[in-house]
């Protein structure tokens, strides 16, 4: 593991190869907000064993295949059960990438 970063209830890896995963518990996939990085259709409410992260969508609104990955920060619930969380991933170029809840813009996206 190269990398790794730990939010409420989930963890994100950067492995040896550069590629994103994650693993975590979520309370309710009507919550689910995409800080795992992965659609919430490949989820299951309760433990979810680790899962990689195949695509990213660019800055025109694509989805795309995954770069090669060298850091990830996980967030934190803004309040205990809300599952409003954030993800950040951060590829080998310094592209940032951002997903998840974006009540208050964290996300970056205007």
């Amino acid at each position: 593991v190269r990398d790794a970063s730990a939010g409420s209830n989930y963890t994100l890896v950067i492995l040896n190869d550069r590629s994103a995963a994650v693993a975590g518990y979520i309370e309710s996939l009507i919550s689910y907000g995409g800080h795992f990085g992965v659609r919430g259709g490949d989820l299951a409410r309760g433990v979810n064993s680790v899962q990689p992260i195949v695509n990213v969508m660019n800055l025109v609104g694509s989805v795309v295949a995954a770069p090669q990955f060298k850091q990830v920060v996980a967030g934190v619930e803004t309040f205990e059960g809300s599952g409003k969380m954030h993800s950040v991933f951060i590829d080998v170029d310094g592209n940032v990438y951002a997903t998840g809840n974006n009540n208050m813009g964290q996300l970056c996206l205007g």
